[in-house]
């Protein structure tokens, strides 16, 4: 069990990721007793939290985060990157791993209703600042940017892939990690739903949301693991990280100096991987 001042540790500087909100909020405590009270299941829809737990919202779903861009939806993995090491400065990155076309866009697979959700999935880069003790979100900050389904990501090590070096966009962004160097990890989990997967015969399965619809992207440029430049967004997709529906790309140093990631294949009855590379800042080759 943990005490309030080891709880309060643990958490430091994470902002609470609500991800079925698709907004973050910051988490506080304010209560004196050293055990908090538990809270029976609740069906509100709202944040329901212990005696002496409060919360704000930082930024949800629809807000501008620049002159162009806004809040994506659905939040999953989240991590920071300190801004000149002031741990009271950060750039964080929030995954924003699939659409519920009933709320965003329309069942209608139209064009328009599409171009919506790829406006919306990838992940967000975000500056926030601790001012006066509380965690605020610098709107149309320069480091504020999206990594979306249509941005135009490379492959890494100039691989191509059904003929071309570059992919159109990220998209079911789900868990992550962040590579010794300082960069972000975003994982592609069930991309299928968006492109669809391509059958031992060649046929596309038809895809949940039908985007190959009206852009008929090889399935095969998603299904990778991302990394993400905290300040610049600048994305490149690692194949040498395998595909399949990745579920995290945790990072760990080992005796050697090597960079080591773990990842995992969330469906039923499939396997974790580990990828160990030949180098302690990059994963060209391992």
């Amino acid at each position: 069990m943990f005490d309030r001042r080891n709880f309060l540790r643990f958490v430091g500087p994470l902002p609470l990721a609500l991800s079925q909100a698709s907004l973050i909020g910051t988490l506080s405590a304010c209560v004196q007793d050293k055990k908090f009270k538990g809270i029976a299941p609740s069906s509100k829809d709202a944040v329901v939290l212990a005696k002496g737990l409060d919360y704000k919202v930082l930024i949800q779903w629809g807000d501008s985060i620049n002159r162009s861009e806004v809040f994506g939806y659905n939040n999953d993995y989240l991590d920071w990157h300190m801004v000149g090491n002031n741990p009271n400065d950060l750039i964080m990155w929030i995954n924003h791993e699939y659409v519920n076309p009933i709320f965003v866009s329309g069942l209608l697979r139209t064009k328009k209703n599409i171009d919506i959700e790829r406006s919306l999935v990838g992940g967000s880069l975000i500056r926030v600042k601790k001012i006066d003790e509380e965690w605020k979100f610098m709107a149309n900050d320069s480091y504020n940017r999206g990594v979306r389904g249509t941005t135009l990501i490379p492959f890494a090590n100039g691989v191509k892939i059904q003929g071309k070096g570059v992919a159109e966009g990220t998209l079911a962004n789900c868990a992550g990690g962040k590579t010794p160097w300082g960069t972000f990890l975003t994982c592609e989990e069930n991309y299928d739903q968006f492109y669809g997967e391509r059958e031992e015969s060649g046929e596309i399965k038809d895809p949940i949301l039908a985007w190959n619809k009206f852009y008929p992207n090889p399935p095969e440029h998603y299904g990778w693991v991302v990394e993400v430049d905290p300040f610049t967004g600048r994305a490149q997709k690692h194949t040498n990280l395998g595909r399949f529906a990745h579920e995290c790309a945790t990072c760990v140093t080992d005796k050697n100096g090597n960079v080591v990631v773990y990842s995992g294949d969330d469906k039923n009855d499939e396997h974790l991987y580990k990828f160990v590379s030949d180098s302690s800042n990059s994963f060209s080759a391992g």
